[in-house]
């Protein structure tokens, strides 16, 4: 399974990086416009009102409909990305974009934004990243139209994709997608608190004293499992780079070691000492753990040329 619609839409593997040719290989291969796949060919300019109306919209409406791509830069013919004559940065930045999506859409909607130059740095294509949310519906907060008097604030519109466009919801649709909602957030938080229960007695059973037991989502889904060296790699990076307390102790310290990977769950065990800032040894502190994988979840203007988004 793809994990994008970029790697849908080309037919390469779910865990090719981002680049910026990959990038032009949208326009290459005539790709079409999707429900969770989007071209501008320009940046929206902060200082253009329509321009901001029509940011508002396209996130809003995508984070609605399961989230996607923006990509800026790319300019289609028929609903098919043409050519990539890149964008021009100076006109905005990524406070502005973060700034306008906080004060127009209720609740607000965190999309990655990122650069991506090519080779000699002369054409530059900007990717707007909206998350599946789980706060949908997101709305569109109504606001002072070019020349015409200020519109009640207290108004809102819901939009969706459909395909390649974006319509306005109805109130009963718009009813129907709050109780789908709603559904969906009893139903995570259920699965959550009964994973937590079981990760928490089994651990009981293996461990005197205190034990800690996580239930950690995906932010993306993966089109498989990972391998175990792939996971014991990122356990290393995740123990040394975040998760290193002060007192000189991780959390995650020595738990790649005893890693078991299946098909849906990673589970490692940890017993290790933990050590004060001046090196006095306390107690052991066992630990145990298991990453839940839901491979059919899906859900800054700063320099970036190659890499992908994380």
């Amino acid at each position: 399974m793809a994990t994008s619609a970029l790697h849908r839409e080309l037919g390469v593997p779910a865990r090719t990086p981002v680049t910026y040719e990959l990038l032009c290989k949208l326009a290459e291969h005539g790709v079409r416009e999707q429900s969770d796949l989007d071209f501008k060919q320009t940046l929206y300019h902060p200082k253009n009102e329509k321009d901001k109306r029509e940011l508002v919209k396209d996130v809003c409406a995508m984070a609605n409909s399961g989230g996607g791509w923006i990509i800026c830069g790319i300019a289609e013919d028929d609903s098919a990305a043409a050519h990539a004559p890149g964008v021009n940065l100076a006109i905005t930045s990524e406070t502005d974009v973060h700034q306008l999506l906080e004060s127009r859409l209720d609740p607000p909607v965190t999309v990655d934004i990122r650069i991506y130059e090519s080779a000699n740095r002369d054409t530059t294509l900007v990717a707007l990243r909206v998350p599946d949310s789980p706060n949908k519906p997101h709305l569109v907060r109504a606001t002072k139209t070019d020349g015409q008097e200020l519109v009640d604030t207290r108004t809102f519109r819901v939009p969706l994709r459909k395909g390649a466009s974006t319509v306005w919801l109805d109130e009963r649709t718009i009813r129907s997608l709050y109780r789908k909602s709603l559904s969906i957030a009893e139903e995570t938080e259920a699965l959550k608190i009964h994973r937590l229960e079981e990760l928490a007695a089994k651990a009981a059973d293996e461990f005197p004293g205190v034990a800690l037991a996580l239930v950690l989502s995906p932010h993306d889904p993966l089109s498989g499992k990972l391998n175990k060296q792939e996971v014991q790699k990122l356990l290393q990076d995740v123990d040394s780079d975040r998760f290193t307390l002060n007192q000189g102790y991780s959390s995650l310290h020595g738990i790649s070691g005893s890693l078991i990977v299946g098909d849906r769950r990673y589970i490692g065990k940890q017993s290790s000492n933990r050590r004060h800032r001046l090196g006095t040894a306390c107690s052991p502190r066992p630990t145990w753990r298991s990453t839940h994988h839901h491979p059919q979840k899906r859900r800054r203007l700063g320099k970036q040329s190659s890499s992908p988004p994380k």
